[in-house]
């Protein structure tokens, strides 16, 4: 696979983080309300959370699909698909009147909203010799549309339909940046070896072995790689357990209030953006692009504010521990896209398959994070949280190589 070089590439890469920014700004308008919509509608904490699973599950097994398909038939295409299905799919959630069209609009989210996913895809084409750098921004206004987006949606689902009126202005954002991949953004999947028609790829793999090329077998069941899709798992799942259930176990171990706690989400948000953005010169200049020692301090970071946190006798505690989480994300979350990319060109597929742990990490930590809050205690989440950091530390350090050249190109004789 050969990546165009492209005159207008720093347009594109600040086309792209306006995306990111817009793009989770959407999200976060809806994602806090969705739960007081469903429950509106009589549904119990189960259906709520099953609701949240649902989505989880579609999104592990259409990551690959969708990852592998920008590998195909192009990145633009790929992902211009994903940003109008995921517009339709929010027009849908704003006109539901029962759960079983929230559940469809919640599938048609799950199966499309890949935006982020294949963003990143583009940018580590436009960019493979910046992509600490690229990423990390990325990430970094990413974080910034969460800032925002739930003070906004929470004045505006006061008004009258407003519920509606938050939806379709997620649609219309999602409108938006469909017209900017259209219209801001190149195709960076080249056509001499990427781009190729159906008939020319499907030849490729009848030559090699099972449904895919060698060069894919290669990368899909390298081991290194398999270890990176752990330690995606174990990463996200410590982050995401303590976070499930956050407002409740805030409420109910320190009695703080609504208000209170969310500040303190707006504050992470705040930190993992101011962090997104040191993250290139970190890995780049300090650790000299050292991504496997830097998922190994991070991930210490991520253990020891998740022990704080698990220990914290105030909310003031709580919130610090939470801060130091929040910072150490963005490094992991890059390093690990890094060590999974290494040497392939089959960045979609990759990425898709590293966006399938991450779902999976989404789609069983509410339920474990409510069985261990209700048979543990309000330190169970966090506990958990803490168990899997150490676990995926310890994956780093026993069976990823130093200095790991991960996925380089086979050679077959």
């Amino acid at each position: 696979m050969q990546v165009h070089k492209h005159p207008g590439t720093r347009r594109a890469l600040y086309t792209l983080n306006l995306i990111a920014l817009l793009d989770l700004f959407a999200v976060s308008l809806i994602l806090p309300l969705i739960n007081r919509e469903i429950k509106s509608m009589g549904a119990s904490p189960f259906i709520m959370g099953l609701v949240s699973s649902i989505y989880g599950a579609i999104q592990l097994l259409s990551s690959p699909i969708f990852g592998y398909g920008s590998d195909v038939f192009g990145r633009k295409p790929t992902l211009l698909i994903s940003l109008l299905a995921a517009a339709v799919g929010y027009v849908i959630l704003g006109t539901a009147h029962s759960l079983m069209m929230v559940l469809v609009a919640r599938s048609i989210s799950g199966c499309f909203k890949h935006t982020q996913t294949l963003a990143k895809v583009i940018l580590t084409d436009l960019a493979p010799a910046e992509r600490s750098y690229v990423l990390g921004n990325f990430n970094a206004f990413g974080s910034m549309g969460f800032i925002i987006g739930p003070t906004i949606g929470g004045h505006l689902v006061q008004l009258e339909n407003g519920f509606r009126t938050v939806c379709c202005l997620a649609a219309l954002i999602f409108i938006t940046n469909t017209c900017l991949i259209a219209f801001m953004v190149p195709e960076t999947l080249a056509k001499s070896e990427g781009y190729q028609n159906l008939d020319t790829k499907t030849k490729s793999k009848e030559n090699s072995t099972g449904n895919f090329s060698r060069s894919e077998v290669a990368s899909i069941t390298n081991f290194t790689l398999v270890t990176v899709l752990v330690l995606r798992f174990l990463f996200s799942f410590a982050t995401l357990v303590p976070r499930s259930n956050l407002l409740l176990i805030m409420e109910e171990k320190y009695e703080a209030s609504v208000v209170s706690v969310g500040y303190l989400n707006s504050l992470q948000a705040t930190v993992a953006t101011l962090t997104g953005f040191i993250v290139g010169p970190v890995i780049g200049q300090i650790y000299k692009e050292d991504n496997r020692m830097m998922v190994i301090h991070g991930s210490i970071a991520q253990s020891i504010s998740l022990i704080g946190l698990f220990f914290s006798p105030t909310f003031q505690i709580a919130g610090l521990a939470l801060m130091l989480l929040s910072a150490s994300n963005p490094f992991l979350r890059v390093s690990i896209t890094s060590l999974s990319l290494g040497g392939s060109d089959d960045h979609g597929a990759i990425l898709g398959l590293g966006q399938t742990a991450t779902s999976l990490a989404r789609m069983l930590s509410p339920l474990v994070a409510g069985i261990a809050q209700q048979g543990l205690s309000n330190d169970g989440p966090a506990l958990l949280g803490a168990i899997s950091a150490c676990l995926g530390a310890l994956c780093v350090i026993l069976f990823i190589p130093a200095q790991s050249s991960i996925n380089a190109k086979p050679k077959y004789s």
